[in-house]
């Protein structure tokens, strides 16, 4: 699972995230879980984060058996 850390030190931008995708028509497009979870995976990869996090959080959703290609739809919609 993700470190504490890493979800409180990012949590804002993710959250901006989140709020920016009902300006657009991502929540027609894509299920609420795969827009979540896309808003976490660019908070990782967007915030310069060393390494060992984003291998922790491509772990955790390869846990979760989320397919990163589906992850990855939405960010064209950003």
């Amino acid at each position: 699972m993700c470190t504490g850390d890493l979800l409180v030190q990012h949590l804002p931008f993710a959250w901006g995230l989140v709020n920016d995708s009902f300006m657009t028509d991502l929540c027609l497009l894509f299920p609420p879980h795969l827009i979540a979870i896309s808003c976490i995976y660019l908070t990782t990869i967007s915030q310069d984060l060393e390494e060992k996090k984003k291998d922790t959080m491509k772990q955790w959703m390869a846990e979760l058996h989320v397919n990163l290609d589906d992850v990855n739809k939405p960010f064209f919609f950003f």
